[in-house]
């Protein structure tokens, strides 16, 4: 707490005396409001982002006023305020402390944006006492991080599939537009790929686009005459995945009759 005694010092009684700077405390500030200290005084912890307000602990040896203070810092710091003058008349009083009485003074404040250990030195000039500077060490912590827990694949029972359509006994008819439709059970672990693969009379294989979603339907034209076999692949986000396969035949279909429109 500051002490502040007013009116000045007697000419006759004042004599010049000595100050040091003894220790210091560091309190953050909050958005509004009071200042708080980051832990039990002396401890000087300080997470990056904190404002800080500092306050140096000064003791003197004879009576003192107009006292200014201010602080440097090889920490990278952003937002510094100097203190003002901490005047009045402050008093020696029955000292206690080897160099008299100790008195707080306001130090200024600065955000503090990079961890490390750095270096913080406190000036003090005032009217009564010659000047005096001292350096401690600060060290600014990183901010906590949050800790992700690991990815853990869900466990999910494999899908499965069978081809609907077409079949062995309906086969496949030349140059028509052929749909395979698959029916797939699916078990909670989407996305999932319907990947539908055709292999022709030549031992060529066609391997058809994908799909990720209903319906689970994709085309292909067959253009030779022969044996087909025709394979779907479901596969969930695991890669658990179930296949059917269909073995069928194209030929050369009766050509549809034309219905004309009644009038």
């Amino acid at each position: 707490m500051l002490l502040l005694v007013g009116g000045l010092a007697t000419a006759g009684v004042a004599r010049a005396g000595t100050m040091q700077v003894r220790d210091f405390d560091a309190r953050v500030l909050p958005g509004s409001g009071p200042g708080f200290e980051r832990a039990p005084w002396p401890s000087h912890r300080i997470t990056v982002g904190d404002h800080i307000q500092f306050i140096a602990l000064v003791c003197h040896d004879a009576p003192i006023h107009n006292v200014r203070i201010s602080f440097t810092t090889t920490a990278p710091i952003t937002g510094y305020q100097p203190a003002a003058l901490n005047s009045g008349l402050f008093t020696v009083g029955s000292p206690t402390e080897p160099c008299g009485f100790t008195h707080t003074m306001w130090a200024g404040t600065a955000t503090f944006t990079t961890a490390g250990r750095y270096a913080i030195t406190f000036s003090i000039v005032a009217e009564g006492a010659g000047p005096a500077s001292r350096t401690f060490e600060l060290d600014v912590d990183d901010l906590p991080r949050a800790v992700a827990p690991p990815l853990v694949a869900a466990t999910c029972l494999r899908p499965t599939i069978r081809i609907t359509s077409p079949t062995a006994v309906t086969g496949l008819c030349l140059d028509r537009l052929v749909h395979v439709n698959a029916q797939v059970t699916l078990r909670g672990c989407a996305p999932y790929t319907l990947t539908v693969s055709v292999r022709k009379p030549d031992g060529t294989t066609q391997v058809l686009p994908a799909r990720t979603a209903a319906p689970w339907s994709v085309t292909f034209t067959p253009t030779e005459a022969g044996s087909y076999t025709i394979s779907a692949e479901i596969k969930d986000r695991n890669g658990a995945s179930s296949v059917a396969t269909v073995n069928t035949a194209a030929r050369r279909c009766v050509p549809l009759p034309l219905v004309q429109p009644k009038h």
